[in-house]
């Protein structure tokens, strides 16, 4: 069995605490383009799916929460969340110079219907942005 887990982000995740700390400086926090898909995943979701799949069938499948959002989207949950007029994007095009960050900016609109349906998994966090509401009311990340 094959669980490919979406873009993790958390209240203690490393990546998450730079975006909301670029965020709230008014700096670009989200990389790629506008039009592109984040398919993320809450970390504490990542774990109960890693729990839920010990008796799956073999296969592949995707853990991701149910509601990907275009970059846009998600620049807007961010200024949203933090109290900030607009969170701009980090263009793709410096991003893509090597391979690691290729990955980061391509477009990943992708669905855990099957795993969900196997499983009877359910994500707590159905959407970035409700993960994300989560993670600022708790004062997360911090740093």
């Amino acid at each position: 069995m094959l669980l490919r887990f979406g873009s993790f982000y958390g209240p203690d995740d490393a990546m998450s605490t730079e975006m909301a700390r670029r965020a709230r400086s008014g700096k670009p926090a989200v990389p790629g383009p506008a039009g592109a898909y984040l398919s993320p995943i809450h970390v504490a979701d990542a774990a109960s799916a890693v729990a839920a799949a010990l008796d799956v069938p073999s296969g592949t499948y995707n853990i991701v929460d149910d509601e990907p959002a275009t970059r846009a989207e998600f620049a807007k949950v961010l200024a949203h969340v933090y109290g900030v007029e607009r969170v701009r994007l980090i263009p793709a095009w410096p991003l893509r110079l090597s391979a690691r960050t290729r990955t980061i900016t391509r477009s990943q609109r992708v669905s855990n219907r099957r795993f969900r349906e196997t499983t009877g998994w359910k994500p707590e966090f159905l959407s970035g942005a409700a993960g994300w509401a989560a993670i600022a009311a708790a004062g997360e990340p911090a740093h």
